[in-house]
C-alpha cells in the first residue's frame, strides 16, 4: 500500500472525488435526491449527500440500507418495483449498482418512473470490457470472494461482494438502456484505477501501476477502462 500511496500522491485526483463533486455542483438546495442501491453508509465523507439538498433517500433490497444514517429517509425495495410515486426525485444516483442488477429493463423503468422530466441520473460502475474483469466475471462468486480478501487490503472491512451480473456494464449497453427509456442526453466517461486490489502482490501492483498510466493516457484504451461514469437525463445534462 505505501507504493501505491507514493504513485498515487496528490496532485492525483481519485475518482470518487471526481465523481460526487460533479453531483455536487449539479445539486440545488431544493433538490430532493433518491440514492438507488444505497447500502449502508459510504466510508467516504465526500459520498455523503446529506445536507446538500433537501431530502436524501435511499433504496437498497439489501436490509442494511436501514442502517445508513447519511440519508434522510430508507426504504426496501420488494419486488423490483422502487417505493415512491411518480416524478418524484430531481437527480438520482448509482454508485457501483449496475453490475448487480439482475433485470436492467425493470430498473432503468423504474429509474425513469421516480425521476422528474428534467432530473439528471449519475452512475458509477464497472466496465464489463476491462481485461481484469473479463476474467473475474467468469469466477464463481466463492472464488472471486477469496480472491478480493486475499489482494485487496481494504477488503477486511467490507462485506463479502454481491453477486454481479454484468447486463448494464459497457457504454454500449448502457447508451442503450438510458436511450429506450427516454434519456436523451449522455454524457459517459471512462478511468482507469490505482491497482489497490493488487497492493499486497508488489511486483503484480507495478504491472497494474503501468496499466492505469498508459490507459488513462491513451483514448484508444478509452473503451476497457475499468470505471464507467457519467449523467444522463431527458432534458438536458448539467455542466462539470
Amino acid at each position: 500500500m505505501d507504493m501505491l500511496q507514493r504513485f498515487y500522491a496528490p496532485p492525483y485526483v481519485r475518482t470518487n472525488t471526481v465523481f460526487f463533486e460533479w453531483i455536487h455542483a449539479a445539486l440545488r438546495p431544493t433538490d430532493v435526491v433518491l440514492d438507488a442501491g444505497a447500502g449502508p453508509r459510504g466510508p467516504d465523507p465526500a459520498q455523503w449527500l446529506r445536507g446538500k439538498a433537501a431530502k436524501v433517500c435511499g433504496i437498497d433490497p439489501d436490509e442494511t440500507v436501514l442502517e445508513n444514517d447519511q440519508l434522510d429517509e430508507a426504504r426496501l425495495i420488494v419486488g423490483g418495483c422502487w417505493p415512491y410515486p411518480d416524478t418524484t426525485f430531481d437527480v438520482v444516483l448509482s454508485d457501483y449498482v449496475l453490475e448487480h442488477v439482475a433485470d436492467p429493463s425493470t430498473f432503468f423503468a423504474e429509474l425513469r418512473r421516480v425521476l422528474k422530466r428534467n432530473g439528471v441520473f449519475f452512475f458509477r460502475t464497472v466496465n464489463a470490457w476491462h481485461p481484469g474483469v473479463i476474467v473475474g466475471r467468469w469466477l464463481p462468486l466463492g472464488i472471486w470472494t477469496w480472491l478480493v480478501r486475499r489482494l485487496d487490503p481494504r477488503a477486511a472491512d467490507r462485506h463479502d461482494p454481491y453477486a454481479t451480473y454484468w447486463r448494464a456494464n459497457t457504454a454500449t449497453r448502457l447508451t442503450q438502456l438510458l436511450r429506450a427509456n427516454g434519456f436523451r442526453h449522455i454524457d459517459m466517461r471512462t478511468r482507469e484505477e490505482p491497482p489497490i486490489y493488487l497492493a499486497r502482490c508488489p511486483p503484480a501492483a507495478m504491472v497494474g501501476i503501468l496499466w492505469e498510466r498508459v490507459a488513462n493516457r491513451c483514448d484508444m484504451l478509452g473503451p476497457v477502462r475499468v470505471t464507467l461514469y457519467g449523467c444522463a437525463s431527458a432534458a438536458g445534462l448539467p455542466r462539470g
